[in-house]
């Protein structure tokens, strides 16, 4: 057991190795230099103290951080971490198991494909992602087990649809995203192209998920810069494709956008199961929805 209780670094350290103040129970203020390129694996996680951690802002010709996965796994105290700047992707598990309350993903984050970033993180209640335009796959376990997050958005290019899933490897893309996530409510899905599609598992035990809007994009928000900052015309989409077991145990859930013209549900496992779903209406054109619950 450690007593550490603060650190102070050194303007010339360029590194921290994995697991280099893994449990340290006291430790509860951080500032990391800007000239600290890597912090590595495990680095801070399990600092059940750690409340404060500050990273300092990397200027414009400085070499961003270069930081190791499960970073605060495990830190129980933390509710909140500024991310740096300049940082465009998230590590595994990075937050997993911590304290965290209000995630703000910055919209200099423009990958989100890593696993499990926040993955049990019970006490999550709401979830900003500022980038309105990304691309590549949504990683699995992203928000698995967040047990009290209620609803969150999903900008345009962030695809939940994954590779499928098997009951070994649970890492493939797309699956879990938002397994365990009890308390989810509403989850509205913005695309640019066509209808999207979930991924295996993708909406696991969500019991109390009651409405998914699906928006297609037609117009954007820009800055003088000509950067996407929000959108001004979004018409009605549906899904297009379902994986395996992707609504599995939704039993709140009553309507679900799905197209007709481009209607798939994957082999390997019933998309609904564990729902209480009766009937499935197909309204061509228009998508069908379910409207007769137990």
């Amino acid at each position: 057991r450690s007593e550490l209780e603060n650190i102070t670094f050194h303007g010339g350290m360029v590194s921290v190795g994995d697991y280099a103040f893994e449990g340290c129970p006291n430790l509860n203020n951080v500032v990391l230099l800007k000239n600290m390129k890597t912090v590595g694996n495990y680095a801070f996680a399990n600092c059940t103290g750690l409340s404060n951690f500050t990273f300092e802002e990397i200027l414009e010709n400085d070499e961003p951080y270069t930081i190791g996965e499960h970073l605060f796994d495990g830190c129980t105290a933390i509710t909140q971490v500024i991310l740096p700047n300049r940082m465009t992707m998230i590590p595994a598990y990075t937050f997993a198991n911590s304290g965290i309350v209000h995630a703000e993903i910055p919209d200099c984050i423009t990958n989100l494909s890593a696993v499990g970033v926040f993955y049990n993180c019970k006490n999550l209640e709401s979830v900003n992602i500022a980038a309105k335009k990304l691309s590549g796959k949504l990683g699995s376990l992203y928000f698995y087990g967040c047990s009290k997050l209620k609803d969150i958005v999903i900008p345009v290019g962030l695809d939940l649809s994954g590779n499928g899933h098997d009951n070994i490897n649970l890492v493939d893309s797309g699956s879990y995203i938002f397994g365990e996530c009890t308390a989810l409510e509403t989850v509205t899905i913005y695309s640019q192209y066509g209808e999207p599609a979930s991924g295996a598992y993708t909406f696991y035990n969500c019991s109390s998920l009651k409405q998914i809007n699906v928006l297609m994009v037609t117009e954007y928000e820009k800055d003088e810069d000509g950067n996407v900052i929000g959108y001004k015309t979004a018409t009605e989409n549906w899904f297009g494709y379902l994986n395996p077991y992707a609504f599995y145990g939704c039993q709140s859930l009553k309507k679900i956008p799905m197209s007709a013209n481009f209607f798939g549900i994957g082999v390997g496992g019933p998309a609904f199961a564990g729902t209480a779903f009766e009937v499935l209406v197909f309204l061509a054109p228009n998508g069908f929805y379910q409207e007769n619950s137990k």
